[in-house]
């Protein structure tokens, strides 16, 4: 068994806090830690018979007795809620164990909280469903944007390679030019033998007609020939551009979409109804024991504590000894604990004195004391 600054651990049961107990301080200058307080006249030191004296064979003038209180190390923890709630239940008893955030209870509140959670968070799958259609669909659109530009693509580069071919040597073009250049010739022939006296006669007027009408229409086939090619090039390369800006519009579509979803708000939003869901959940912070339910089911909260808990697992004694003890106390002596609540004494040293001095808080075992 140790007692340090008053803890004592392991205690074979856990010692209810504030329970009031006569401390025996034995040896020369044991003390636990003070609480603060003495008594205005000092201890007589005509102690009568005291299992803690007996226990470390210390003579009672030896030993400085006094009161002390056994409280949890860690104190004692309130259970709150805001004020303009209500209790709708609790479950848990006073003396119940309980484990770090285990649920106490429920405030009124709380279902609404949950139900205004459990809503954002259907808007959000809402969100999340709506997004992923949207941007599939857009995913599609850019996809089969993408391949028409491909295809028109493809297009330019054939029209521009029949474009390559027709004006190559042999092409198209150059037998188109070689029947201009044969025509031309034909009808310079015509007008040299239409010209000449002795010949003129042979050609007609008619005949001049007909084959400058062969010429204009060999010239007009090679302009019509360059034509449908430049055409051909340039429907192809507005059909690339056409399936740019539609690559463009359904990248566009993808982003928007992410955009006007509101997905950030409505997680930021859950966070927040999240938090609020904790806040008035009654959930217990520690592992410890409930001491007291100070306000029940159907009652309003006030702001003030709910139930307090406390680990009783290691305990805090904190005795009050006079004034003119402190000469006699020293940090690292000998005490024992010694009470009706428990069996035998539980030992320990001395570990802090407070440096508080003030008037006595705990009542006085002797009914025959004067009061104060």
């Amino acid at each position: 068994m140790l007692v340090e600054s008053g803890r004592i651990r392991n205690t074979p049961s856990p010692l209810p806090p504030h329970f009031f107990v006569p401390l025996a301080l034995l040896a020369w200058g044991g003390l636990v830690s003070l609480s603060g307080g003495c008594r205005p006249e000092p201890p007589s030191p005509a102690v009568g018979r005291l299992p803690a004296l007996e226990a470390l064979g210390t003579a009672p003038g030896n030993a400085i007795v006094a009161q002390g209180q056994l409280k949890p190390a860690a104190g004692i923890l309130p259970i709150t809620a805001p004020s303009g709630d209500r209790v709708e239940a609790l479950q848990v008893d006073v003396g119940e164990r309980v484990e770090a955030g285990a649920v106490l209870g429920r405030l009124a509140s709380q279902k609404a909280d949950e139900l205004e959670l459990a809503i954002a968070e259907t808007k959000l799958r809402e969100g999340r469903q709506q997004l992923a259609a949207e941007q599939e669909v857009a995913r599609a659109r850019l996809k089969v944007a993408t391949i028409a530009r491909e295809q028109a693509e493809l297009q330019v580069a054939q029209a521009r390679e029949q474009q390559r071919r027709a004006a190559a040597e042999g092409g198209r073009f150059a037998l188109l030019q070689q029947r201009i250049t044969i025509a031309q010739n034909k009808l310079q022939q015509l007008r040299t033998a239409a010209a000449d006296p002795t010949a003129g006669q042979l050609v007609s007027e008619s005949s001049l007609q007909e084959q400058q009408l062969t010429v204009d229409e060999a010239v007009e086939a090679l302009q019509t020939a360059r034509d449908e090619t430049e055409a051909k090039i340039e429907a192809a390369q507005l059909a690339v551009d056409g399936a740019q800006q539609e690559i463009r519009t359904a990248d566009l579509a993808i982003t928007a979409a992410e955009a006007a979803a509101g997905l950030d708000s409505l997680e930021k939003q859950i966070e927040l109804l999240q938090l609020q869901v904790d806040a008035v959940q009654l959930k217990s912070p520690i592992a410890g024991t409930v001491l007291s339910i100070d306000i029940h089911a159907g009652e309003p909260t006030t702001g003030m504590p709910i139930m307090r808990l406390a680990s009783t697992r290691e305990m805090v004694c904190l005795a009050e000894v006079h004034i003119a003890e402190l000469p006699r106390l020293a940090i690292g002596a000998p005490a024992t604990i010694s009470s009706p609540a428990f069996d035998g004494t539980l030992r320990g040293r001395v570990q802090a004195i407070s440096p508080l001095i003030g008037s006595p808080t705990l009542p006085d075992p002797n009914p025959k004391s004067a009061i104060s």
